[in-house]
């Protein structure tokens, strides 16, 4: 399961699918409000993510973005979708250029007018260490992360990205920042 913070909730964390007791990847949404721990299930419309695990979801203006993950039959996936926070509608973005190849387990951040992905794999044998960016100009959204993902107020909003697994599944605990200007 999945979640990035709703930019129209006031920074309410967002969860979007991940995977229950059985493994089944699910495609359900919904709210933490963390001044009462209080779950509320979100009813969306549109075309949303089929069910996934181990995606990503950003926010980004008031969208929030989910890429790629495995849909619980091992089959990965590189597919963007869109949820626009105002109106809970789903929409797939339709992407050009060098197409991200399908992974699960990747990072990613929202940053300026860019979403950065990084990292991920497709099985044990196929890590992937390249960083593709998708420019999300003044349109649509962005999204989510396992080798983690933040931006540091310190060094004035550089996208972070850390630790994360390598091939014999050993825990990193290195750090990167990617500078952008």
């Amino acid at each position: 399961m999945w979640d990035c913070l709703d930019p129209v909730k006031g920074g309410v964390p967002v969860f979007f699918g991940g995977c229950n007791k059985s493994l089944e990847a699910l495609d359900d949404m919904y709210y933490l409000y963390t001044e009462t721990f209080v779950w509320k299930h979100a009813t969306s419309s549109g075309n949303p993510p089929s069910p996934r695990d181990s995606h990503t979801c950003s926010s980004w203006k008031n969208k929030i973005i989910v890429i790629g993950g495995e849909d619980g039959h091992d089959y990965y996936l590189s597919d963007v979708h869109i949820l626009d926070a105002d109106t809970l509608m789903w929409r797939e973005l339709n992407t050009s250029g060098q197409l991200l190849p399908p992974r699960a387990g990747h990072s990613t951040v929202a940053f300026g007018k860019n979403l950065f992905v990084f990292g991920g794999f497709t099985d044990a044998q196929n890590l992937y260490n390249d960083l593709h960016m998708l420019d999300v100009g003044d349109g649509p959204s962005a999204r989510f992360s396992v080798a983690g993902d933040c931006l540091d107020p310190v060094k004035g909003g550089v996208p972070v990205f850390f630790g994360g697994c390598n091939k014999s599944l050993e825990a990193l605990d290195d750090m990167y920042y990617l500078y952008t200007g």
